[in-house]
């Protein structure tokens, strides 16, 4: 059945290109389009890889590629990139915009999914974390972020070191008191929201952008704290269950975060989430196999009934 609105599916990529592929033939459907964005450090073995496939090939979607940002770890780069995929797609509306990983994968198929959105039209699919803390995050000027996680440990510690003690020190200045009329939030980056909060969104993006430019992971906070002080606040899925909120089973006790295995399977695949992140082939593939499976006949079964 042909919906008023498509979705957008927008990916933030940087590794496991073969795993990726797996990721937009699920996607792959003729309610969608799919938005790229590969981190430009990655470039160009991504464009490698794609080169000896010809590309990526989807009989229904249509996938637009973004021109790509060098993304760090906890950086406001990230936030950038996220905002110029929502810009991007958002050029044309969108029932919602569905923001993932390339490592993420969904739970359901399409028809499930598309099913679900249908019925919940409207609420906005935003985690939010219970205890944080806004001080270091936010108010604290971060310096250093960009190298957070170089490839050197001994670079990685020493400036991890450094901008733990200039945030200690700004706490002893009390730094922060000039943006207590904000409520900040935190929670999940990837979220599933709708055309309109995109749009009031992006009419910030400047002003954003300026605000996190030395915080530490941003991405994490933005869309949560313009949702709690807009009107999409009375518009949240769930505002107590951080996962439940965004529909992602994310699991942070055994990983940052734990990369699912085949010894999950029964949990994920029984899981009222939508999607789950993250996983890797390199790690476990039966994994991604076996819940490809699972999809697809979840979709036949859902198209016989509809037929």
């Amino acid at each position: 059945m042909a919906r008023e609105l498509k979705h957008a599916y927008l990916i933030m990529a940087h590794s496991n290109w073969e795993q990726l592929v797996k990721l937009v033939n699920l996607l792959d459907d003729n309610q969608n389009d799919i938005f790229l964005h590969i981190d430009k450090k990655k470039l160009s073995s991504f464009s490698s890889f794609f080169a000896k496939m010809e590309g990526i090939k989807t009989k229904h979607s249509k996938v637009t590629l973004i021109d790509s940002v060098d993304v760090r770890w906890g950086h406001v780069s990230q936030v950038e990139a996220e905002l110029n995929l929502f810009e991007k797609a958002s050029k044309n509306p969108h029932a919602y915009y569905h923001l993932i990983s390339g490592s993420d994968f969904p739970l359901h198929s399409q028809v499930y999914i598309h099913q679900f959105f249908d019925r919940y039209q409207g609420k906005e699919f935003i985690g939010l974390c219970k205890e944080w803390d806004v001080v270091d995050k936010v108010y604290c000027h971060n310096f250093f972020m960009r190298y957070q996680r170089n490839k050197s440990k001994f670079v990685r510690y020493v400036f991890q070191q450094m901008r733990k003690k200039m945030n200690a020190l700004q706490r002893l200045l009390g730094v922060g008191k000039s943006r207590s009329q904000y409520i900040f939030g935190k929670g999940p980056n990837w979220v599933s929201v709708t055309h309109g909060f995109v749009c009031d969104l992006l009419s910030k993006k400047e002003e954003l952008l300026s605000i996190y430019k030395a915080s530490c992971n941003p991405d994490e906070i933005y869309k949560q704290t313009f949702a709690l002080n807009s009107k999409y606040k009375e518009s949240l899925f769930d505002s107590e269950d951080e996962y439940k909120g965004c529909m992602r089973e994310i699991d942070w006790l055994r990983g940052s975060p734990y990369t699912w295995r085949i010894a999950d399977y029964n949990f994920l695949a029984s899981s009222e989430k939508l999607f789950a992140r993250k996983f890797d082939s390199f790690v476990d593939n039966e994994i991604i196999d076996k819940l490809e499976n699972k999809i697809r006949e979840e979709e036949i079964r859902l198209l016989s009934r509809e037929g």
